[in-house]
Protein backbone atom coordinates (compact mmCIF):
# COMPACT_ATOMS: atom_id res chain seq x y z
CA UNK A 1 0.00 0.00 0.00
CA UNK A 2 1.07 3.31 -0.55
CA UNK A 3 1.66 5.98 1.79
CA UNK A 4 0.97 9.35 0.98
CA UNK A 5 3.90 11.40 2.75
CA UNK A 6 1.91 15.20 4.16
CA UNK A 7 2.54 18.37 2.13
CA UNK A 8 4.61 20.82 3.74
CA UNK A 9 3.42 23.89 5.19
CA UNK A 10 6.54 26.03 3.16
CA UNK A 11 5.78 24.91 0.01
CA UNK A 12 1.66 25.96 0.70
CA UNK A 13 2.80 29.58 2.21
CA UNK A 14 5.50 30.26 -0.81
CA UNK A 15 2.64 29.40 -3.68
CA UNK A 16 -0.07 31.38 -1.68
CA UNK A 17 2.62 34.22 -1.56
CA UNK A 18 3.61 33.69 -5.27
CA UNK A 19 0.42 34.22 -5.93
CA UNK A 20 -0.37 37.10 -3.69
CA UNK A 21 2.98 38.47 -5.43
CA UNK A 22 1.85 37.53 -8.94
CA UNK A 23 -1.68 39.54 -8.04
CA UNK A 24 -0.57 42.27 -6.40
CA UNK A 25 1.74 43.23 -9.33
CA UNK A 26 -1.03 43.04 -12.03
CA UNK A 27 -2.95 45.29 -9.96
CA UNK A 28 -0.68 47.94 -9.37
CA UNK A 29 -0.03 47.50 -13.44
CA UNK A 30 -3.30 48.21 -14.26
CA UNK A 31 -3.40 51.13 -11.48
CA UNK A 32 -0.20 53.01 -13.09
CA UNK A 33 -2.08 51.99 -16.67
CA UNK A 34 -5.30 53.97 -15.67
CA UNK A 35 -3.14 56.81 -14.19
CA UNK A 36 -1.29 57.07 -17.06
CA UNK A 37 -4.17 57.59 -19.14
CA UNK A 38 -6.04 59.43 -17.15
CA UNK A 39 -3.41 62.42 -17.00
CA UNK A 40 -2.53 62.00 -21.12
CA UNK A 41 -5.95 62.13 -22.33
CA UNK A 42 -7.97 64.07 -19.79
CA UNK A 43 -7.00 68.07 -19.19
CA UNK A 44 -8.73 68.25 -15.77
CA UNK A 45 -6.83 65.39 -14.18
CA UNK A 46 -3.46 66.26 -15.18
CA UNK A 47 -4.19 70.15 -13.66
CA UNK A 48 -5.20 68.21 -10.15
CA UNK A 49 -1.88 66.36 -10.29
CA UNK A 50 -0.25 69.44 -11.07
CA UNK A 51 -1.85 71.44 -8.23
CA UNK A 52 -1.77 69.06 -5.84
CA UNK A 53 1.06 65.73 -6.53
CA UNK A 54 3.43 67.60 -8.45
CA UNK A 55 6.41 65.08 -7.50
CA UNK A 56 3.68 61.97 -8.87
CA UNK A 57 3.46 64.02 -12.30
CA UNK A 58 7.21 64.25 -12.74
CA UNK A 59 8.05 61.00 -11.64
CA UNK A 60 4.96 59.89 -14.81
CA UNK A 61 7.04 62.53 -16.71
CA UNK A 62 10.62 60.72 -15.96
CA UNK A 63 9.54 57.27 -16.41
CA UNK A 64 8.25 58.51 -20.08
CA UNK A 65 11.70 59.84 -20.68
CA UNK A 66 13.50 56.84 -19.85
CA UNK A 67 11.29 54.12 -21.29
CA UNK A 68 11.88 56.83 -24.89
CA UNK A 69 15.89 56.33 -24.28
CA UNK A 70 15.36 52.31 -23.42
CA UNK A 71 13.66 51.67 -26.86
CA UNK A 72 15.98 53.56 -28.49
CA UNK A 73 18.83 51.65 -27.20
CA UNK A 74 17.05 48.70 -27.82
CA UNK A 75 16.45 49.38 -31.67
CA UNK A 76 20.22 50.61 -31.84
CA UNK A 77 20.84 46.81 -30.45
CA UNK A 78 18.82 45.17 -32.41
CA UNK A 79 20.20 46.77 -35.32
CA UNK A 80 23.80 46.11 -34.40
CA UNK A 81 23.10 42.85 -33.30
CA UNK A 82 21.20 42.07 -36.45
CA UNK A 83 24.57 43.25 -38.53
CA UNK A 84 27.22 41.60 -36.73
CA UNK A 85 24.78 38.39 -36.95
CA UNK A 86 24.76 38.58 -41.02
CA UNK A 87 28.29 39.35 -40.90
CA UNK A 88 28.90 36.49 -38.73
CA UNK A 89 26.91 33.94 -41.60
CA UNK A 90 29.14 34.99 -44.19
CA UNK A 91 32.21 34.53 -42.30
CA UNK A 92 30.62 31.29 -41.76
CA UNK A 93 30.55 30.33 -45.57
CA UNK A 94 33.02 27.72 -46.82
CA UNK A 95 34.65 28.19 -50.15
CA UNK A 96 32.46 25.84 -52.14
CA UNK A 97 29.72 28.46 -50.83
CA UNK A 98 30.96 31.35 -51.52
CA UNK A 99 31.87 30.31 -55.03
CA UNK A 100 28.33 29.13 -55.97
CA UNK A 101 27.36 32.65 -54.91
CA UNK A 102 29.71 34.25 -57.16
CA UNK A 103 29.00 32.10 -59.84
CA UNK A 104 25.38 33.48 -59.82
CA UNK A 105 25.99 36.83 -59.08
CA UNK A 106 25.23 38.73 -62.51
CA UNK A 107 28.50 39.44 -64.25
CA UNK A 108 30.64 36.76 -62.90
CA UNK A 109 30.93 34.91 -66.26
CA UNK A 110 31.89 37.43 -67.78
CA UNK A 111 35.70 36.79 -68.68
CA UNK A 112 37.66 40.13 -67.15
CA UNK A 113 39.67 40.70 -70.77
CA UNK A 114 36.31 41.51 -71.96
CA UNK A 115 35.52 44.19 -69.41
CA UNK A 116 37.97 46.96 -71.07
CA UNK A 117 36.22 46.24 -74.66
CA UNK A 118 32.00 46.31 -72.95
CA UNK A 119 33.58 50.15 -71.03
CA UNK A 120 34.29 51.24 -74.65
CA UNK A 121 31.02 50.09 -76.17
CA UNK A 122 29.59 52.22 -73.29
CA UNK A 123 31.51 55.24 -74.11
CA UNK A 124 31.04 55.22 -77.81
CA UNK A 125 26.82 54.60 -77.06
CA UNK A 126 27.27 57.47 -74.81
CA UNK A 127 29.33 59.64 -77.68
CA UNK A 128 26.50 58.83 -80.24
CA UNK A 129 23.62 59.63 -78.43
CA UNK A 130 25.29 63.11 -77.65
CA UNK A 131 25.83 63.30 -81.44
CA UNK A 132 22.81 61.91 -82.40
CA UNK A 133 19.66 63.96 -83.77
CA UNK A 134 16.89 62.77 -82.39
CA UNK A 135 16.40 61.45 -79.11
CA UNK A 136 18.16 57.84 -78.08
CA UNK A 137 14.64 56.74 -76.34
CA UNK A 138 13.28 56.69 -79.95
CA UNK A 139 15.64 55.41 -81.93
CA UNK A 140 15.70 50.94 -82.50
CA UNK A 141 17.87 48.95 -81.48
CA UNK A 142 19.15 48.31 -84.83
CA UNK A 143 19.60 52.13 -85.39
CA UNK A 144 21.51 52.45 -82.36
CA UNK A 145 24.14 50.06 -83.63
CA UNK A 146 24.20 51.57 -86.67
CA UNK A 147 25.01 54.87 -85.17
CA UNK A 148 27.59 53.57 -82.75
CA UNK A 149 29.66 51.74 -85.66
CA UNK A 150 30.04 55.33 -87.54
Amino acid sequence: MLVKSPKSSTRKWLKRGAFFLIAAEGVSFLGSYFLWYKVNTDRESRKYLRDNYPALLSLLECQRIVLMARVAKSIFWLAAFTGLGYGLLGLTKTPEEIKKISRDLPGAEKDPRNIYKEKQKFINTLEAAAKSEKPFYLLTKEEIEATIRR
